[in-house]
């Protein structure tokens, strides 16, 4: 249809937003911050971007589960007396 499509960061329309959150007053943002001059698109990721940030973003959930697991592991332990440092 002719559009070019540009993607603004949040911190760019965050000035334009209205004081109701919702979709209509977010669109009206987005179309006010993306007609002012000076404020520069955001790069399209590749797939291969998009699929490496998954990865990371599971890795760090399952470091986060596994720290929280040994610490409520600990914790259940010292209530026995036994203490692990």
């Amino acid at each position: 249809m002719g559009h070019d499509v540009k993607l603004l960061t949040p911190e760019s329309v965050r000035p334009f937003a209205k004081a109701q959150k919702n979709d209509w007053n977010d669109a009206l943002a987005i179309a006010e911050a993306a007609q002012r001059p000076g404020r520069h698109a955001v790069g399209i990721k590749s797939n291969e971007q998009l699929d490496m940030q998954a990865l990371h973003r599971v890795r760090q959930r399952l470091v986060v589960a596994r720290t929280s697991i040994i610490n409520q592991l600990r914790g259940l332990l010292r209530e026995r007396g036994l203490v692990i440092p």
